[in-house]
């Protein structure tokens, strides 16, 4: 068969394409949960590259307990620190903060519903 400005359908097979910028920024969304009293400091979302040490951290603000960050494509670390110093750096058993999550995100791609729960620093033995 011939076919002038479409594709002709072979059958009984339905094709379909995707097409996306390799550029495009992925996101990652959701809420926090926070239930410590009586600690200060900004609530904020840091999101480390584990697939590539040139780009650099990201960190983005709590707002009515959601979060929402724009990263490249890689593999990310993230997770949710009280910002006791306002260093904008999580310092590990001196600032609560919630377990990293790992996200290998592709090109536009989107991880919606993502829960943090902040939790208290443990003290050493």
């Amino acid at each position: 068969r011939r076919c002038v400005g479409q594709l002709a359908p072979a059958s009984g097979v339905d094709l379909r394409l995707r097409v996306v910028n390799p550029r495009a920024p992925s996101s990652v969304s959701g809420t926090v949960a926070d239930t410590l009293s009586g600690v200060t400091g900004e609530a904020l979302v840091s999101a480390i590259c584990l697939s590539d040490s040139t780009l650099h951290d990201r960190v983005a603000p709590v707002v009515s307990n959601a979060f929402r960050l724009e990263l490249p494509a890689g593999t990310w670390r993230v997770r949710v620190f009280r910002d006791a110093d306002r260093d904008r750096r999580w310092k590990p058993g001196a600032e609560p903060a919630s377990e990293p999550f790992e996200f290998k995100l592709e090109a536009a791609e989107e991880v919606k519903d993502v829960v943090l729960v902040m939790v208290r620093p443990q003290k050493g033995p």
